[in-house]
């Protein structure tokens, strides 16, 4: 406990100070390169604990690891702006703006070149996410249950967006979550068209639907004394169906709710081996832990394909899939705003901390990456926001100051920057309050 608590800690620590590191060194740069000097380059907020002066900037590393900042000179009227050329409000309204513009650009640039290095080294994933969106799976009382999705449809559509593979499928069911939408499936080489409302899930986008994938059992290993090794099942096989009461089952899902349920029962299995396809009676014996469940006593796991591409391909895939997570951000973000969705969709500092410290006792290097350019992404994203105080709403400032051809008055700046600040406080202490709540279970 404690330890996963100091993992946590240090991952989320070490994430978030590259993700201020490289969004700060945008504006850094900058601001460096349009002739700005800057005073404070900062790893946190409020009391400095060490740093070191360089030139007229100094380093620091300070006390509330939530963030960063970077202090230009001039930056404010009441920080003893002197209208000296090296100062932040000396310069053109466009060169302000493309400060402000640097730091989440920097981030967006850090997301994709992580990711694209990982289609690069090579990605590896479930096969079944690139096949086809069939059913493999139907929960009860589910919004596919209640639109009368069918197992073994393949869905063509949701909404207006097309649907190739599983993947796809996943995309838009965060993307239309809450939303009533029609859905294009084809069943028995008909097209149906579903009406289906969405719901809201924090766990994964198969909840929020209710629709499970068709895929295939793979053992990897077989318990001595088992059910399965007295029918001889070996390493490899894989289970296509299940045949019980005259009713065929395929599928992982299907045929692993039918051994569950019928322990001690004859059940007759397809099952290939190679090139061949064999069927074998076999009778799930009761499990230890419940009597009233069956197992047939193997491991089992997934097949998995690597996503591989050259250099110029991969930074493609990653700008492709970077652009698709900005979609759901924002819908998402929009969502919540307009009281859609819970805002229990974002996650806090406790609940990145453990995301962090989960990808960093994966131990790979790309789980690492993908997690970091998700990080880098939406806080690029966020703070391309025209919130006041974030980077989007400085910006916003300064097109309608450019529109106007004359300056906010300051008295009313500071109100919208007082305003932008007790707004982002109260907003960050109820995501904490129920990032808390998610911790505890509830």
């Amino acid at each position: 406990m404690i330890l996963n608590i100091l993992i946590n800690t240090l991952s989320f620590i070490v994430v978030i100070g590259v993700m201020i590191f490289i969004h700060e060194g945008g504006h850094f740069l900058a601001a460096k390169f349009f002739g700005v000097r800057v005073e404070i380059f900062s790893l946190g907020f409020g009391k400095r604990l060490w740093g070191f002066k360089r030139g007229e900037t100094d380093y620091r590393v300070s006390l509330i690891p939530l963030g960063g900042f970077v202090k230009l000179a001039g930056e404010h009227i009441e920080d003893g702006y002197r209208g000296e050329d090296y100062e932040y409000l000396s310069k053109p309204r466009y060169q302000r703006i493309f400060i402000l513009l640097a730091g989440p650009f920097m981030n967006l640039i850090f997301a994709i070149l992580l990711v694209a290095f990982n289609f690069y080294t090579g990605v590896k994933k479930p096969q079944f996410y690139s096949d086809k969106a069939v059913v493999g799976y139907i929960a009860k009382d589910s919004p596919a249950e209640k639109a009368g999705v069918k197992l073994y449809d393949e869905i063509l559509k949701m909404g207006k967006k097309k649907v190739k593979t599983w993947e796809d499928f996943l995309v838009e069911s965060f993307y239309y979550s809450k939303d009533e939408i029609i859905m294009e499936v084809l069943r028995a080489g008909r097209r149906e068209f579903l009406k289906i409302k969405l719901r809201e899930s924090l766990t994964g986008a198969s909840d929020i639907t209710g629709i499970y994938p068709l895929f295939y059992t793979y053992v990897t290993d077989v318990l001595k004394n088992s059910p399965a090794e007295e029918a001889g099942i070996k390493k490899g096989d894989v289970f296509l169906w299940a045949k019980f009461k005259g009713k065929v089952y395929r599928g992982h899902y299907l045929i692993t709710e039918t051994i569950l349920k019928n322990p001690g029962k004859r059940i007759l299995f397809g099952i290939k081996r190679g090139n061949e396809i064999l069927e074998k009676v076999i009778i799930p014996m009761p499990r230890k832990e419940d009597k009233s469940k069956g197992m047939l006593g193997f491991t089992f796991d997934l097949k998995y394909i690597t996503e591989k591409y050259s250099p110029l391909r991969s930074f493609k895939k990653s700008f492709e899939k970077n652009y698709m997570y900005a979609l759901i951000t924002y819908r998402i973000f929009s969502k919540v705003i307009r009281g859609k969705l819970s805002i229990k969709q974002f996650s806090g500092p406790v609940e990145i901390a453990k995301a962090s410290g989960e990808a960093v006792k994966s131990r790979s290097l790309k789980v690492v990456f993908e997690f970091m350019a998700l990080i880098s992404l939406s806080l690029g994203l966020l703070n391309l926001l025209p919130f006041p105080l974030l980077d989007g709403g400085m910006i916003a400032l300064l097109l309608i100051e450019s529109l106007a051809r004359r300056d906010i008055p300051v008295k009313v700046k500071e109100k919208i920057l007082q305003f932008g600040f007790w707004f982002l406080i109260l907003f960050m202490m109820i995501i904490i309050y129920f990032d808390l709540m998610k911790s505890f279970g509830r």
